[in-house]
C-alpha cells in the first residue's frame, strides 16, 4: 500500500510539474503574439470616434512629443478597439496593435517620460499587453513595489515577471513575490531610507543579486 502511495505521489507530482512546464509555454506563446500590443487606460469612451486607429495615430504624437522627434513617419496602427468591462465607474481600455514592434517601444518610453494627460487633467496610462498568466503575475509584486515607493526605493519588472531592486548600490533579483518579500523585509522595508551600508555584516541579512551571488550588508539606523 506505501509503495502504491508513494509511486501516485510521484506520478501526481510530475504532472503538476508537466502543467506547469506547459503553462509557461502557453503564456510565452501568447505574450509573443501580444508583443506588439499597448494597453491605454482613462481615454474617454467615444473620444476616437467611429475611427480609433486614425485618432490615435493623429494624437498619439501630441500626447508623447519624443515620437514627432524619434518618427520620421507617422506610426503605422494596425487595428484597436476598447475591451469589456464590468467596471462601468470608468472608461473601457483601448488595446491597439502597431505594425512595428520597435514604434510600440518607443510610445511606452516616452510615454513614461512625458506623462501624458488630456486638456482636463485626465492622465492616459499606457502599458504593455500580456497574457492572463503572466499579467498574474506581475501583479503579485503589487504590493510590494508600493511599499518599496514608499520608502523611496526604486524598483523595476522585467519579463515575464522577474522584480529588480536597486539599494545602496546593490542590484536585486526576485522571481516572486514572496522571494522578494521575504528577502526584503528585514532589511530594506525595515528601514528604507534612513539607513546606511558600512559594508560590514552583523545582522546576517541576505540579498540575492543580479549575478546569483549573496550579499551581506549591514546597515546601521540613524534617528
Amino acid at each position: 500500500m506505501q509503495v502504491d502511495l508513494r509511486k501516485n505521489e510521484k506520478e501526481t507530482s510530475s504532472c503538476f510539474a508537466e502543467v506547469t512546464k506547459l503553462r509557461k509555454k502557453l503564456n510565452d506563446l501568447e505574450d509573443r503574439s501580444r508583443s506588439n500590443n499597448v494597453r491605454l487606460v482613462n481615454l474617454p469612451a467615444g473620444i476616437e470616434g467611429d475611427d480609433p486607429s486614425g485618432y490615435l495615430q493623429k494624437m498619439l504624437p501630441e500626447w508623447i512629443p519624443t515620437l514627432k522627434i524619434s518618427h520620421s513617419t507617422p506610426l503605422e496602427i494596425d487595428r484597436a478597439h476598447r475591451i469589456y468591462s464590468n467596471n462601468t465607474s470608468r472608461p473601457r481600455t483601448m488595446i491597439f496593435k502597431l505594425l512595428r514592434y520597435t514604434d510600440r517601444q518607443a510610445i511606452l518610453a516616452g510615454a513614461r517620460k512625458a506623462r501624458p494627460a488630456l486638456s482636463d487633467g485626465t492622465q492616459l496610462l499606457f502599458f504593455a499587453d500580456y497574457s492572463p498568466g503572466t499579467t498574474q503575475e506581475r501583479q503579485g509584486y503589487r504590493e510590494i513595489r508600493a511599499k518599496l515607493r514608499r520608502k523611496g526605493i526604486d524598483s523595476f519588472l522585467i519579463y515575464p515577471a522577474i522584480l529588480r531592486v536597486n539599494y545602496k548600490g546593490t542590484r536585486m533579483s526576485f522571481n516572486s513575490a514572496e522571494e522578494a518579500k521575504d528577502a526584503l523585509k528585514s532589511s530594506v522595508l525595515k528601514y528604507g531610507r534612513r539607513i546606511e551600508c558600512n559594508g560590514q555584516r552583523t545582522d546576517g541579512t541576505v540579498l540575492r543579486t543580479l549575478t546569483g551571488r549573496y550579499a551581506y550588508p549591514q546597515f546601521n539606523r540613524h534617528g
